[in-house]
């Protein structure tokens, strides 16, 4: 067992916990899973706990009657993904998130989370990661040693260039033939007309999730922190008191008019997402994005 999969587990997935905290987090991406694969097996695995957002379909009357609570069939999944793990690791990522992590340890928590849940289903598990300056991409296996090897590069990766998302896109399509379920973890990135058109080229021929890490709020940070650095460009930013208030209200309506944009575009690509704030947000909404993903066939 690894030492990074060991703090997923206890961090995010709550296996450090008993009861209803573990069987929840256990069941929804379980749930997210089956999702992921376009539908179900019809071969019968076992029961387990309902959780919100389970098909009505797969409870078992009978044996929740037995049981006097609400039990889900879970089936074996028909057929096993090539899993692509994606990870925009430049300098951007060493930010922090809402929840005051740093943006790159909220991201190897999503990375192993959903590297975790394939692994358990003998998916075949691969990696591309890296910058602005390009990518370098490890060849999928199968099994949690691999999938421990895999985080460790994305621990390991230190850059000095910016984050790039669409280089990382760009690396995907010229080096996976084969289809793949994509999932691809970065910061809040810029979304100009080179990032959209990559995204539609790579979901063209790929299933792609996206899960957007939150950047800290800047007026909240200045406001409590006097002397804080820009991440992206190493300034030393102006404390909170010292920013006139039109300058103030001008960015605020940038930052909502830079939200606006994103939402308006991620409408145009067959691409899903969420945004998350922080490791507590991972399991609820990694299952949320792709149960919309199944029924909205994104």
């Amino acid at each position: 067992m690894g030492q990074i999969l060991d703090h997923i587990r206890s961090r995010v997935l709550g296996r450090a916990k008993i009861g209803s905290t573990r069987r929840r987090s256990e069941g929804l991406l379980e749930g997210a899973h089956l999702s992921m694969s376009h539908g179900r097996s019809q071969e019968y695995d076992d029961l387990r706990q309902y959780v919100q957002g389970d098909d009505v379909r797969d409870v078992d009357w009978k044996a929740s009657a037995r049981s006097g609570s609400l039990l889900v069939k879970r089936y074996i999944a028909q057929r096993q993904h090539r899993l692509l793990l994606v990870a925009d690791v430049g300098r951007d990522m060493l930010g922090r998130t809402p929840s005051g992590e740093r943006k790159k340890d909220v991201a190897l928590n999503v990375l192993g989370a959903a590297g975790l849940t394939s692994a358990a289903h003998g998916d075949e598990i691969g990696l591309t990661y890296g910058d602005s300056r390009g990518s370098q991409q490890v060849r999928p296996r199968r099994g949690e040693s691999h999938l421990e090897t895999l985080l460790k590069r994305v621990v390991e990766h230190e850059s000095a260039a910016g984050s790039g998302l669409a280089a990382q896109l760009r690396h995907i399509r010229h080096h996976n033939k084969h289809r793949h379920v994509v999932f691809m973890v970065s910061d809040e990135p810029d979304m100009d007309d080179d990032l959209v058109n990559e995204l539609r080229l790579v979901a063209s021929r790929h299933k792609v999730f996206w899960a957007v890490i939150q950047d800290e709020p800047l007026l909240p940070a200045l406001a409590g922190k006097d002397g804080a650095i820009d991440v992206g460009t190493g300034e030393l930013l102006l404390p909170w008191s010292a920013i006139p208030r039109n300058v103030l209200a001008s960015f605020e309506e940038s930052e909502r008019h830079r939200l606006a944009d994103f939402e308006a575009r991620m409408q145009t690509v067959p691409v899903a997402w969420t945004r998350i704030s922080g490791t507590g947000d991972i399991v609820r909404e990694l299952a949320a994005m792709i149960r919309r993903s199944n029924h909205h066939g994104a």
